[in-house]
């Protein structure tokens, strides 16, 4: 389990490559949301392991990543530092950049300020502007409860009763209930404070949009729009589906995924 050190925290990260050194593969470069680990990729490898290297890693202060001392700042910028920082200990220059929820927001900025890294982007249930998502701001009315209590409540708003079988839900459920609260409602006061909605029309790199239908945080509308906005971008609309899309729907995420990839042609550098 390696770990890279990055301005006062320990990131655990992965990288899988399966792939004979010769051929040069793209590396995609995976980053989660709120309150979650890297394992919620689990799903969309086996699409995509034949043909790319796989990077991913845990948030600071999420999964098996060091604690958040009290004294950080949280900022857009140290979580992109972060990023790098990673793609830096893995040895990989350029990547296909995908994340998820905030993970998704941050690619957006990361696209804005290192697009020379990005060979491509994919958001999925990600919103430009922290004013578009809707429900952060009962988290810590919730979170005060106690940490289960909001559990519960972001499960019934990332998943539809049926939606995942019974040991799916339980990890996941954990992973969530074990969460940092204090790094959960940081990262949820940064997101409402961040705005990058001027930067969507000048991202020129492949992006892929994956929309969920029925997010409680992200309507439906704002990915649309998000896809008006960034040229020459794609989208997929996931009709029913609520915010742990990227979860939920790991396998047919990863194959759209491949699909899409498959069609840029830049070797990795």
């Amino acid at each position: 389990m390696p770990f890279v050190e990055s301005s006062s925290a320990r990131l655990r990260y992965e990288l899988t490559d399966l792939i004979p050194p010769w051929t040069r593969p793209d590396t995609v470069l995976f980053h989660h949301g709120v309150a979650t680990s890297l394992e919620i990729w689990s799903e969309w490898l086996p699409a995509l392991v034949d043909r790319h290297a796989l990077l991913r890693f845990d948030m600071r202060g999420c999964g098996h990543s060091s604690h958040v001392p009290v004294s950080f700042e949280w900022s857009v910028d140290h979580l992109l530092d972060d990023i790098i920082r990673v793609a830096d200990a893995a040895d990989v220059e350029r990547f296909h950049f995908v994340g998820e929820s905030f993970g998704g927001t941050l690619g957006i900025a990361l696209a804005a300020r290192e697009p020379e890294r990005m060979l491509s982007l994919t958001l999925a249930n990600a919103a430009p502007r922290g004013g578009l998502v809707k429900n952060l701001s009962g988290w810590r009315g919730l979170m005060s409860q106690s940490p289960k209590v909001w559990s519960d409540q972001m499960m019934e708003w990332r998943f539809a009763p049926d939606e995942l079988d019974a040991p799916r839900r339980e990890w996941f459920q954990g992973v969530q209930e074990r969460s940092d609260s204090d790094v959960t409602l940081a990262i949820a006061d940064l997101l409402a404070r961040t705005d990058l909605s001027e930067t969507l029309a000048e991202i020129r790199m492949p992006t892929l949009l994956l929309a969920p239908g029925e997010s409680p945080f992200i309507p439906a509308e704002v990915m649309r729009n998000m896809h008006l906005q960034i040229p020459g971008s794609q989208f997929r609309m996931f009709e029913g589906v609520r915010h742990g899309l990227p979860f939920s729907r790991g396998p047919e995420c990863g194959a759209i995924l491949a699909s899409f990839l498959a069609d840029q042609t830049t070797p990795r550098q």
